[in-house]
C-alpha cells in the first residue's frame, strides 16, 4: 500500500470494544503502522517471559513515553498511522489533533461503541493475553468522555457493536 494522505486515525473506545481488531482487519487500516502502549507493554513481557498484567503498573511510564516518541516519528516522516488505545478524553485527544495539524496531517477518530457487559465478558474468555480485570473495564466505561469533532477531528466515524441477537 502506497501512503500519500498523511492521516492519524485516532481509535477511541474502551477495552474490549473491538478496535485493534478492527485495526487488523481494515483493508486501509490494517496495512498502517499501530502504535499502542498496551503493544509496547505486551512485548516486553513477551521479551521477559511474563504476563501483562504483572508488569503493567511499573512499565506504563516507560512504555507512554516510547508511545509518544513514536507518534512524534510518525509525524516528522509524514506517514499516516493508527493510534490504537482507549483515548477517553478529550484533552487527550485534542493534543493528538494540534500535533497532527502542525505537521499537515488529517486527524480521524474511529469511536468503538461500548460492547454490553455480557460481549465484554465473552471477549475477556476469548483473550490469551492483556486481559484486564472487569472492574478496571468499568472504570475505563464510567470515565470515557465521547469524541467529537470540536477536538479538532476531521472526519468521524462510529463502529456499532452488534445486537444480542445479531451475534448468535
Amino acid at each position: 500500500m502506497q501512503d500519500t494522505d498523511r492521516t492519524l486515525y485516532v481509535l477511541c473506545g474502551i477495552p474490549y470494544s473491538g478496535k485493534s481488531t478492527f485495526a487488523d482487519k481494515d483493508p486501509v487500516l490494517s496495512g498502517l503502522p499501530k502504535l499502542s502502549s498496551d503493544r509496547l507493554i505486551l512485548e516486553k513481557a513477551e521479551r521477559l517471559g511474563t504476563t501483562y498484567d504483572k508488569i503493567f503498573l511499573e512499565s506504563i511510564k516507560e512504555a507512554e513515553k516510547e508511545f509518544l516518541r513514536q507518534v512524534n516519528g510518525h509525524l516528522e516522516a509524514g506517514q499516516s498511522f493508527v493510534i490504537d488505545r482507549t483515548n477517553g478524553n478529550p484533552k487527550s485527544r485534542m493534543k493528538l489533533c494540534r500535533k497532527a495539524k502542525e505537521h499537515g496531517f488529517r486527524a480521524v477518530c474511529i469511536y468503538f461503541e461500548h460492547p454490553s457487559t455480557e460481549e465484554i465478558e465473552e471477549r475477556i474468555g476469548q483473550r490469551k493475553s492483556h486481559i484486564l480485570p472487569k472492574y478496571r473495564v468499568q472504570s475505563f466505561r464510567d470515565s470515557f468522555v465521547l469524541p467529537t469533532l470540536d477536538e479538532g477531528f476531521d472526519a468521524y466515524f462510529v463502529v456499532r457493536q452488534p445486537a444480542p441477537e445479531e451475534s448468535l
